[in-house]
């Protein structure tokens, strides 16, 4: 499963129910809220959106997920904040890596599968937006991106050169079934896919099914690049539309 956000961790929940050969590969580009404020002050990447995915594969969710999900609602300098995040930042600094963090994390919490950051890279998403009766701008930041107003006719990871974390392209290319989704197209579900490993090396799966799962409606009314991802990089793509309202499934037969 790759993408980021609250989706993801959701379907991850539901899925453990089922299999426990589960390998999340969360994107680490947020720059908002906690996670946002850890980067910018600790140089450490962005744990939230893994924080959740840990948490959803939990096998203990009555008190140890709950714990790892607590968020501080008071007191300087913690105000804003969840334990979760803190405690795989502090786990960073004491391991010396943030992969080592979140396999040890994924051990605290006794997790049903994996958890991988897409890249160890400190990456920020980068937007071309296209405001309605204006001059195209340029936004800096995933959490900037959501919030501007405008078609999105381009993004892109700074640094361009992001190399994939190595781990992500095994399980990539051993996967049975790869879920994309679900969540936002440009600033959750395509990021990894702008690691030019990670590019390479995803034309070379042979499976015979690949489904994009959109839980928001207005990526698809507000981005330009639908067509384009929905063409060149793959081949024979049918898609469906299982809700009109809340979610989009693209079924990718041949890669």
């Amino acid at each position: 499963m790759i993408g980021g956000g609250h989706g993801l961790a959701s379907l991850l929940r539901g899925l453990k129910a089922y299999t426990h050969n589960i390998t999340a590969i969360v994107t680490v580009a947020d720059d908002g809220g906690s996670s946002g404020e850890l980067r910018r002050d600790l140089g450490v990447l962005p744990p939230g959106d893994i924080r959740n995915c840990l948490a959803a594969l939990s096998s203990d969710e009555a008190l140890l997920s709950q714990l790892f999900q607590y968020r501080f609602q008071e007191g300087a300098g913690l105000d804003g904040h969840s334990l979760g995040n803190l405690l795989i930042t502090a786990m960073s600094e004491i391991t010396g890596s943030f992969e080592e963090a979140v396999a040890e994390s994924g051990r605290f919490l006794a997790i049903y599968g994996q958890v991988l950051p897409s890249t160890l890279t400190d990456v920020q998403l980068v937007g071309e937006l296209q405001p309605e009766n204006s001059e195209p701008i340029i936004v800096h930041g995933e959490s900037e991106i959501t919030e501007t107003e405008g078609k999105v006719n381009k993004v892109w990871l700074d640094p361009q050169d992001v190399l994939a974390y190595p781990p992500t392209i095994s399980a990539i290319l051993n996967a049975d079934l790869i879920l994309i989704g679900p969540g936002s197209l440009y600033t959750s579900c395509c990021q990894i896919y702008w690691c030019a490993t990670f590019r390479k090396q995803f034309r070379r799966v042979e499976l015979s099914l690949t489904i994009y799962a959109m839980w928001q409606p207005n990526t698809v009314r507000r981005t330009a690049l639908m067509p384009r991802i929905m063409s060149g990089s793959w081949k024979n793509i049918s898609t469906t539309v299982f809700s009109p309202w809340y979610c989009v499934i693209g079924i990718l037969k041949e890669i």
